[in-house]
């Protein structure tokens, strides 16, 4: 069931790009993920205990998503007419911003400097995560900072070349502080969601060739691979210092790859109730219980799914 599985959202995926001849295309994209986890899940032994259920449902999302991506393409109003209008940022308001964004950021990294100079800087993992475990200001301005980055991004890459000159500081400015925050706070996630959108704003706006887009999802991914290297042997350093080095970051890429099939496995074998939608309509199933006095609507709190070993 496992090779069948990869072999159908191949096909899904191949079959998508001959339709929208695309590779930024939503449904051509969506299968890449669940493609590379499923084969990571090869050099797990975890995999052996995967549910065929869990397998089906992974195949039927991609056919509902593929569904929903055809009916989204045939109903929404796509017209060519030619629109002489543009997109236009207001200089002022975007540097009052920056610089109201900026007070903030600056006292922070005041205390975060102060931090790492007591700490020191060749434990850098531990000083970022201890300061923003303990400062919740920083981790909600970090997420404004990146959210705001990236949408006035998306416009200023749309906007015409001769009008970008006088946004281009306070844009330089916002992606400094944005891409700090991401590293303040060191995780592969926080780094994975701030360069993904990244990546697709540009080939939004840019639309780049194929060969172009190829060579840009290479760069991203070696960086990315780099940073994660960086975390897990910071994260690690007594087992690098072992020797296990190999074996660890083997172990990081191939949990961090295909763990969330295990959870999804772990999830749906724990909790019967998820694949019933119990969670999408709790709100009337609660509502029932109110009025009625019944017990039917599942808890919200569930237990902790553990998909790899503590070190």
């Amino acid at each position: 069931m496992h090779t069948l599985t990869i072999i159908v959202l191949i096909a899904i995926t191949l079959f998508a790009y001959y339709k929208y001849n695309s590779l930024i295309c939503p449904a051509v994209i969506h299968n890449i993920f669940w493609i590379l986890s499923l084969i990571g899940l090869y050099w797990l032994p975890e995999a052996e205990t995967i549910s065929g259920l869990t397998y089906c449902i992974i195949i039927a999302g991609s056919i509902i998503f593929q569904l929903g991506h055809l009916v989204c393409k045939k109903f929404i109003n796509n017209t060519n007419k030619t629109n002489s209008s543009y997109y236009c940022i207001n200089t002022g308001s975007l540097n009052l911003l920056t610089l109201l964004l900026l007070i903030p950021f600056s006292l922070v990294l005041l205390q975060l400097v102060n931090n790492i100079r007591l700490n020191g800087f060749s434990s850098w993992y531990s000083s970022f995560n201890e300061f923003g475990s303990n400062n919740s200001l920083f981790d909600y301005l970090g997420k404004w900072i990146q959210i705001i980055f990236l949408c006035f991004l998306l416009v200023y890459w749309k906007m015409p070349k001769d009008l970008r000159r006088r946004n281009r500081l306070s844009i330089i400015a916002l992606f400094l502080m944005s891409i700090f925050c991401v590293i303040s706070k060191p995780s592969r996630n926080s780094m994975l969601f701030y360069l993904v959108p990244l990546i697709i704003i540009y080939f939004i706006t840019h639309k780049p060739s194929k060969k172009k887009i190829i060579l840009i999802a290479l760069i991203c991914f070696v960086a990315f691979m780099i940073y994660f290297y960086l975390i897990s042997k910071q994260k690690y350093y007594y087992l690098y210092e072992q020797g296990e080095g190999l074996k660890i970051i083997r172990e990081e890429i191939l949990k961090y790859l295909s763990g969330s099939i295990i959870a999804l496995d772990n999830t749906i074998e724990l909790h019967s109730y998820t694949g019933l939608g119990a969670y999408s309509f709790r709100f009337f199933t609660a509502v029932c219980d109110a009025l009625f006095g019944t017990d039917i609507s599942v808890s919200i709190v569930n237990e902790f799914v553990q998909i790899g070993s503590l070190r």
